[in-house]
């Protein structure tokens, strides 16, 4: 369902995150003015809180919605590619590698070499 509050369009069907990291989603029930009833799902509270969404917006600051993590299939594409740019033909596997970490610590030559050129700037 999507709710316009201060001509910002909200999809109450995924949670919303609030400026403070809070999540938010929506409990299916209008207020006695027809708004929707938000509850808060991160506080851990023994009763949980449940605000009309104009004043969670208004008190948590503007919301957004907090998204859903990746399908198999579309990190699959995301790594593979789209069905239409891999041959038809192709029999091999894609074989995926990964490049050497770079060293942080540097070698003691490169370290020589670096003092001298400091020294050489004086």
């Amino acid at each position: 369902m999507m709710w316009q509050l201060d001509s910002t369009w909200i999809d109450l069907s995924q949670e919303q995150i609030d400026v403070y990291g809070g999540r938010w989603r929506w409990t299916g029930s209008l207020a006695s003015n027809g708004e929707p009833v938000m509850r808060d799902l991160t506080r851990g509270l023994a009763a949980p809180v449940e605000l009309p969404l104009s004043v969670v917006y208004a008190e948590y600051g503007p919301l957004i919605a907090a998204g859903r993590p990746a399908t198999a299939a579309e990190m699959r594409a995301a790594i593979v590619g789209d069905d239409q740019e891999q041959p038809a033909h192709c029999a091999e596997p894609l074989v995926v590698t990964v490049a050497p970490a770079r060293r942080a610590v540097p070698t003691p030559s490169g370290l020589a070499q670096l003092l001298t050129r400091l020294r050489g700037q004086r």
